[in-house]
């Protein structure tokens, strides 16, 4: 086919004059009008950051100042005021120097997008490939299937595992080649710096004058999809950035200017990035018919709405017999709530959550692009085959969109739907080409603009530590009812990352306390405890420990009333050992005061009320009888503890401490050996276990010195809060190895 590409001449007088010419008044009232209310819609959703309209409200957390100076600039912008100035860019695209332009604003992207790269990773699975990453350079066991997602973005995390690998040194704590996220940072900087000096680069081939040129750089950069080129840790950034050039380059091969095997490559590439790019391929397939003289008729806007629908009842076909409706899947929501008892998904297809969602990602995602269709002129057309096929990306787009399986909450899930940005960014610059030249120039400018003060204050708020954080937050609240109950945990997981990183013990506990709150598994529990105790003080700590124990008797109790005895989060043997566990606490607890042995004896009742006669109850009130009052230890409630314990190394520790005393040594060693298969990382067992066989019936001195060994030489694994104590302990170690040396030497 022969090129239709034209050579760059400079701009006439006629097209200069151009510059400064206005659309009618019409259209400049009712456009400006819309656009006006765009901005301030924004400002007024910017003051409820906590309701769901998080499209809209993300400015609300930004100064109010801010707030307001960016609906000052979109209510301008809604204006005639700054037209002028944007036609003058536009001769920028019209003129000889546009390659150089493109390599100037690759680089200088580049360098911006590294300058401001994100430090937090909220959104999405980020903490997820985070963790992933720091053990695969640690060479520590992985998740493959989380690593390096084969199913998803093979490309992608191969690409991002292996430079992490390359690049990072585990050795230098605190510099910036130790930074997990350092992979994400590199290629988020890189990717964005090609993504526009290539499609910038296109521009010449792929449109015809510098109004649909610089409209198409302003609508395809402009979006939230931007945030991936800042090290936004996820797997979206490569597939995005091709996505762009590949839509680009389809209006260059679709005008003969650019070859259809590059437009093939882009795309075979952009879906081993990811592949739900493969959305894009029913457009691929049209614009490669549309380059062929005998299929070029079929490609119509009958035809795609035949083939849509088709595929549509296909689908829905599949959707319902394949229980994905009422089951779920990892591609698609459901219809209806799915999943465990303890762990229902209620975000679901029709839920009202997800529909208002959809409307906020349209307004997140495509906006200005949306909006300006509503001026293209719509009656009475015959379709382009060009126009027909960016129809059909937003069409797939727009399906992923809506059925996309956004298990966290789209919210928190936008970047699944980044793409919809730029195929509406596309289509819109397309569908207006049919205007008179000034009114198209003038929507342009519009939705430029709006596009412009839309994602300002985005990136604004996603870079900056502080507002991500009371963003996320925000949003966390919006689903944590109604995903499930391990997705909401994973989010506030996050949270209490980077509260660590941050150094904030209370909010540390806050966050572990939602994660209780979501599921209840023990570790959180336990994760719980050691927080409340190590950050918290006073009236504050005393709450967070009523909160402890009264969720551990409801969640005894529920796990009572099931035959099984077991919940979602863990079986009821479970819960009573951490309810015993917890209370040797008490006597400790600074908050308790001189009150603690009062409220050791209530919390012994409601253990009592909720667990019935159990031998860890028993063990409970023993345990604080010898070791808190002085009292003498009964073996025969030692022995049924001993038993019973099953997964709490504490108490199995505690349990043997108290047989060794008892001189119950085949118990203690048997309950000591147990505690070290519950946690083999808790070393403190080899303590005892060194003392169970030293001496008595069986004692092995050789057994001994190896317990004794270990137990020095991983003193991390003691979790002897008092270091004193634990000093004591050490050299107490280290004495009786020499006094069973040297008993072995005299006693071969």
């Amino acid at each position: 086919m022969k090129s239709s590409r034209k050579k760059h001449s400079a701009p006439s007088s006629s097209s200069r004059a151009s510059v400064t010419r206005m659309p009618g008044a019409t259209l400049l009232r009712s456009a400006g009008t819309l656009f006006a209310l765009l901005a301030l819609l924004r400002l007024l959703a910017a003051q409820f950051p906590d309701l769901r309209l998080w499209g809209l409200n993300y400015g609300g957390f930004l100064p109010l100042w801010v707030q307001l100076l960016i609906a000052v600039a979109g209510v301008l912008y809604a204006t005639p005021l700054f037209y002028r100035t944007y036609r003058w860019k536009e001769t920028l695209y019209d003129g000889p120097r546009l390659s150089l332009i493109a390599l100037a604003a690759g680089a200088g992207a580049a360098v911006l997008f590294w300058l401001l790269r994100m430090d937090t990773f909220f959104l999405g699975d980020g903490a997820s490939y985070l963790a992933e990453h720091f053990r695969y350079v640690r060479g520590l066991p992985v998740s493959e299937d989380v690593l390096f997602s084969p199913g998803s973005a093979p490309l992608t995390a191969w690409l991002l595992a292996k430079t992490s690998l390359a690049v990072i040194d585990v050795e230098a704590s605190g510099t910036l080649t130790a930074q997990p996220q350092l992979a994400w940072w590199i290629y988020g900087a890189l990717a964005g710096g090609l993504f526009i000096a290539v499609m910038l680069t296109l521009l010449r081939r792929a449109a015809d004058g510098g109004a649909q040129r610089l409209a198409l750089t302003a609508l395809m950069l402009l979006t939230p999809g931007l945030l991936f080129f800042f090290g936004y840790v996820e797997y979206y950034t490569f597939a995005f950035a091709a996505l762009g050039i590949f839509l680009v380059m389809s209006l260059a091969v679709l005008r003969g200017t650019m070859s259809p095997l590059w437009l093939i490559a882009v795309f075979v590439l952009m879906a081993l990035f990811h592949v739900m790019m493969l959305m894009a391929l029913p457009g691929l397939l049209l614009t490669l018919a549309a380059r062929n003289e005998r299929l070029r008729a079929a490609v119509t806007l009958r035809t795609l709405l035949i083939a849509t629908g088709a595929v549509l009842v296909a689908g829905g076909i599949f959707y319902f017999a394949s229980g994905i409706a009422t089951e779920g899947s990892r591609v698609i929501l459901a219809l209806h709530p799915f999943g465990e008892e303890g762990a229902v998904q209620h975000y679901t297809l029709l839920a009202p959550a997800h529909l208002v969602d959809i409307a906020n990602m349209l307004a997140l995602a495509a906006g200005p692009a949306l909006l300006v269709l509503l001026f293209v002129p719509w009656r009475k057309r015959a379709w382009t085959a060009e126009e027909v096929i960016m129809l059909s990306h937003v069409l797939y787009f727009g399906f992923l969109l809506v059925f996309g399986y956004t298990c966290f909450g789209m919210a928190r899930d936008w970047d699944v739907n980044a793409g919809f940005g730029l195929a509406a960014g596309v289509f819109a610059v397309v569908m207006l080409r049919r205007r008179e030249e000034s009114e198209r120039s003038y929507l342009y400018y519009l939705a430029a603009c709006a596009a412009l003060v839309a994602v300002l204050p985005w990136i604004a708020v996603n870079v900056d530590d502080d507002s991500s954080e009371r963003r996320f937050r925000a949003v966390m609240e919006l689903d944590d009812d109604l995903v499930t109950g391990d997705f909401a945990l994973n989010g506030y997981e996050h949270l209490r990352k980077y509260y660590q990183s941050t150094g904030d013990g209370e909010a540390m506990a806050w966050a572990i306390r939602k994660k209780v709150e979501m599921v209840g598994y023990p570790d959180d529990y336990r994760k719980l405890m050691l927080q409340l105790l190590s950050s918290l003080q006073g009236a504050q700590q005393k709450e967070y420990l009523d909160g402890v124990f009264l969720s551990l008797e409801d969640k005894i109790a529920a796990a009572g009333a099931r035959d099984d005895g077991v919940l979602y989060a863990g079986p009821r043997i479970a819960f009573i050992e951490l309810y015993a566990e917890f209370m040797q606490q008490i006597p400790y607890l600074a908050s308790l005061g001189a009150g603690a042995a009062d409220y050791f004896s209530l919390r012994l009742g409601r253990f009592r009320d909720v667990a019935g006669e159990h031998p860890l109850v028993d063990f409970a009130a023993a345990q604080y009888a010898v070791e808190v009052r002085g009292g003498d230890a009964d073996p025969a409630v030692m022995l049924r503890a001993a038993r019973v314990i099953a997964q709490s190394s504490i108490l199995a520790v505690t349990c043997g401490r108290m047989l060794l005393n008892a001189g119950e040594l085949a118990a203690a060693r048997d309950v000591l050996a147990r505690a070290l298969e519950m946690d083999a990382a808790f070393t403190l067992p080899h303590y005892y276990l060194g003392q169970a066989w030293s001496s008595g019936p069986g004692a092995d001195a050789d057994t001994a010195i190896m317990h004794y060994q270990q137990f020095l030489a991983a003193p991390e694994g003691h979790r002897v809060s008092d270091a004193s104590m634990q000093q004591r302990m050490m050299d107490a170690a280290r004495q009786r190895i020499g006094s069973l040396e040297l008993q072995r030497l005299q006693f071969p």
